[in-house]
């Protein structure tokens, strides 16, 4: 397996999808050695466990259905996580044999794809998810103790997953 650096600077990123606070994910289109494109896609996990049909066995090299009993054991472990201050993020991916895929390209560039319509249409596969510690500023307690005694109302505001911001904030 190559380094981080190799493998970037050898790899075709055919079209960005950048982040946007309102779908809570970003993605990247890059070509596979094989010609086939690889849509890969990382953000809120209860967000992109929505969208997957799939989970990947990376260990044979296949999927299979995202059965009902392993979405709820996914989104059971997201809430474990979430409840014990972590931000969870998704990573799941489609190979596709044409980038855009018929039907998908852009009015405005016929070389890239109207996302929108691709993930309405998409089969997206399960890779995991990480639960990553952002830990609250330093000083951050502080200034709410100092806020609260000064009788400010101290509200706070996220684009997190509601249980990881309530998790942090008590």
């Amino acid at each position: 397996m190559d380094s981080l650096s190799v493998t970037r600077a050898n790899t075709s990123i055919v079209q960005l999808l950048p982040f946007d606070s309102k779908n809570k994910y970003m993605g990247a289109v890059v070509q596979l050695p094989s010609g086939q494109y690889r849509l890969l896609m990382k953000g809120a996990s209860e967000v992109l466990l929505k969208l997957c049909t799939e989970i990947a066995d990376i260990e044979n090299n296949t999927s299979t259905e995202l059965a009902s009993a392993t979405r709820e054991s996914l989104e059971a472990r997201i809430t474990f996580c979430a409840s014990n201050s972590l931000r969870t993020i998704a990573i799941c991916y489609q190979d596709f044999p044409q980038w855009p895929p018929a039907g998908t390209a852009s009015s405005t560039n016929p070389q890239e794809a109207e996302f929108s319509l691709v993930l309405k249409s998409s089969c997206l596969q399960f890779l995991g998810v990480v639960g990553i510690q952002d830990p609250v500023r330093p000083g951050v307690p502080k200034a709410v103790q100092k806020a609260q005694h000064a009788g400010v109302v101290v509200r706070m505001v996220t684009g997190d997953n509601a249980i990881t911001a309530q998790a942090i904030a008590t």
